[in-house]
């Protein structure tokens, strides 16, 4: 998916190369194998993000979907990850594939609406699409830390990303990365 992290179905017995990084998942019924340009994306600015940091760094998945990649922030090195989507089906699959692959006791998954979430965290992510982003944005704002990293993606390349900077520079940040892949676009943010 990304150099050195392996995505494997539950039904294939896949044995890692020294090195690799491993994810074992049955998506169900939820957005999120890894094979997305957006998904891809956001785990390349994931670990960008998660190798530039040191300590303890609590993350947000917004969307979680099948939580790939609060699982793969887990294995880049966050400490904790807070999993939340508006999805029955994906917050049973988020969680078991959290359970399958031994990161359900630092990755809380649950339905919990975002405007009902408290504290702050020093990465938030949310891969879901352009409108549902910006009526999020408030939200958003809240939960990131100062200083803290906000990466979006589900956005189309050209106005919506334009679009997207724009809104969330007014909301205080600043756009750090903006990476690319196919007609998909996903960008990194620092607010303050």
């Amino acid at each position: 998916i990304v150099p050195g992290l392996i995505i494997a179905p539950t039904w294939e017995d896949y044995r890692p190369s020294a090195g690799e990084l491993v994810i074992t998942m049955d998506p169900g019924m939820a957005f999120g194998t890894g094979h997305h340009a957006t998904t891809t994306l956001s785990l390349q600015l994931l670990r960008k993000t998660l190798s530039e940091c040191k300590g303890a760094m609590r993350l947000l998945d917004v969307g979680t979907g099948t939580g790939i990649l609060g699982m793969a922030a887990l294995l880049f090195g966050a400490s904790a990850v807070t999993a939340i989507d508006n999805d029955p089906e994906a917050v049973a699959a988020a969680g078991d594939n959290a359970l399958r692959n031994g990161l359900a006791d630092r990755m809380a998954v649950g339905l919990t609406p975002l405007g009902e979430l408290t504290g702050q965290y020093q990465i938030v992510v949310a891969n879901i699409v352009h409108d549902v982003l910006l009526a999020l944005a408030d939200d958003l704002t809240k939960l990131t830390a100062e200083a803290g990293i906000l990466i979006l993606s589900g956005i189309l390349v050209g106005d919506q990303v334009a679009n997207i900077q724009r809104f969330f520079i007014g909301k205080g940040f600043e756009v750090l990365d903006l990476e690319a892949r196919q007609e998909w676009a996903a960008l990194r943010f620092r607010k303050g």
